[in-house]
C-alpha cells in the first residue's frame, strides 16, 4: 500500500518569501526618519542650544567675576599687611627716577617675596636685570574676564619686558598729581626735587612718593571703608614697541608707575567712552575694545595732569577695593558725584560705599 508523502517541503513557497521580505522592508521603512522630521529635530536642538548658551556664558562670567573679587580682596589684604608692618601705606609709585609701582612694593604680601628680593630697587625699572621680575605675570594681578594672561609689553631687542595685568591704585578724583604747574611739568623737574612734597600731592589713597612709604592711615579722614583704594583696569592691546613715537600701550603694566599702567583716577566714570588722557605715544585708541584714548592736555611731556578710568570686561561695571579691604561693584552709570566722593581721602563726604 502506498503512503502519501507527508514530509514538509524543504523550501517555502515563493509567495511566502515575498510577503516576508515585504514585511521586513516595510518595518524598516517605517522606523527611519523622514527629511522633514530630521530638520525639525535639528531645529529643536538649535533652539535649546540658543537658550542654554546665555545661561552658560553668564555662569562662566559669574565665576570669572568671583575670581576677580577674590584677587581684589587679596590685594586689599596685602596693602593692609604692609601698613600693619610699616606704619604707613605703600607708596602709589616711586619717582626719584626709579618709576616702580605700588604693585611691586607689595610683592612680599602676596607671597612673592623671592621676586621682591630679586628686584634692584636702587636701579631704574628699565635696568636690564629688573626685567626678570617685571616680566613675571602674577595670578593675583590678572582678571580672567580680560585677555591679559600670557601677554607682555616689549620689543624685538629687549623681548618681553613688562607683564600685563588688571588692577591699579587709586590716585583720587582728578589727575595723578594735579597740583603740578599748568605747563605740565614732569615729575623729575619738581624743585627742590622733593617727591614727598605738596607738588606731587593727590586727593586719593595713593600718590607719588620718594620712597616705598606712603600715607599714614590717619590722613584718610573720610575713613578707609569710604575711600577707594584699588580698581580693575583693562590691559592695553598693543604689545610691541615700534619706535619712540609708537611705544604700544602701557595700560595694565603692573610694575610701572605711569598713569593707566598701575594707576587710575575717578575723573572718568567706569568704562567711560571718553578716552583716557595719556601721552599718545604710550596709548592706542581702541574704543571697540573698551580702551578709548586721547592725547593728554600736555602731550609734549608726561606729568600729573594725566588720568585713566577704571575699566573691566564685566557687564555693566567694575570691582573696587576699599581701604578696609571690602570690595564693591560700581555700575557704569554710577552717579558722578558719588564716584568722585569715594575717590577722595579727606573730602568729608558720607558716601554709603557698598
Amino acid at each position: 500500500m502506498q503512503h502519501a508523502n507527508t514530509a514538509k517541503p524543504r523550501h517555502a513557497p515563493v509567495a511566502l518569501i515575498k510577503r516576508s521580505v515585504t514585511r521586513r522592508f516595510e518595518a524598516t521603512h517605517r522606523r527611519a526618519f523622514t527629511l522633514v522630521e530630521l530638520l525639525v529635530v535639528i531645529a529643536i536642538i538649535g533652539v535649546l542650544v540658543a537658550l542654554l548658551l546665555p545661561a552658560i556664558q553668564a555662569a562662566r562670567e559669574a565665576a570669572r567675576r568671583t575670581q576677580c573679587v577674590n584677587n581684589s580682596k587679596q590685594l586689599g589684604l596685602a596693602v593692609a599687611n604692609f601698613e600693619s608692618q610699616n606704619g604707613r601705606l605703600p607708596a602709589g609709585g616711586n619717582y626719584p627716577g626709579k618709576e616702580y609701582s605700588m604693585m611691586l612694593i607689595i610683592l612680599p604680601y602676596i607671597e612673592a617675596s623671592p621676586l621682591y628680593g630679586q628686584y634692584a630697587f636702587d636701579e631704574r625699572i628699565y635696568f636690564f636685570e629688573n626685567k626678570e621680575v617685571t616680566r613675571i605675570q602674577l595670578p593675583a594681578y590678572v582678571c580672567p574676564s580680560d585677555d591679559a594672561l600670557g601677554r607682555f609689553w616689549g620689543n624685538d631687542s629687549i623681548g618681553d619686558r613688562f607683564a600685563r595685568s588688571n588692577y591699579a591704585a587709586s590716585y583720587g578724583s582728578s589727575g595723578q598729581a594735579p597740583d603740578l604747574d599748568p605747563a605740565g611739568t614732569h615729575y623729575a623737574h619738581v624743585r627742590p626735587y622733593d617727591h614727598d612734597g605738596p607738588q606731587l600731592e593727590s586727593d586719593g589713597m595713593f600718590r607719588i612718593q620718594a620712597s616705598k612709604m606712603g600715607r599714614r592711615l590717619a590722613e584718610v579722614t573720610d575713613g578707609t571703608s569710604q575711600t577707594a583704594m584699588i580698581a580693575e583696569i583693562i590691559a592695553g592691546q598693543s604689545d610691541r614697541v615700534v619706535d619712540t613715537n609708537d611705544r604700544g600701550d602701557l595700560r595694565g603694566l603692573w610694575a610701572h608707575i605711569w598713569m593707566g599702567a598701575a594707576a587710575y583716577t575717578h575723573w572718568l566714570t567706569p568704562n567711560s567712552s571718553v578716552g583716557d588722557a595719556l601721552r599718545i605715544q604710550w596709548c592706542v585708541d581702541m574704543p571697540e575694545q573698551g580702551l578709548p584714548c586721547t592725547d593728554s592736555d600736555f602731550p609734549s611731556i608726561p606729568g600729573g595732569h594725566e588720568y585713566a578710568a577704571a575699566r573691566s570686561h564685566h557687564p555693566g561695571g567694575v570691582n573696587v577695593t576699599f581701604g578696609d579691604g571690602h570690595v564693591g561693584f560700581y555700575a557704569d552709570e554710577v552717579d558722578y558725584d558719588l564716584w568722585q566722593a569715594v575717590a577722595t581721602m579727606d573730602g568729608g563726604e558720607v558716601t554709603g560705599a557698598p
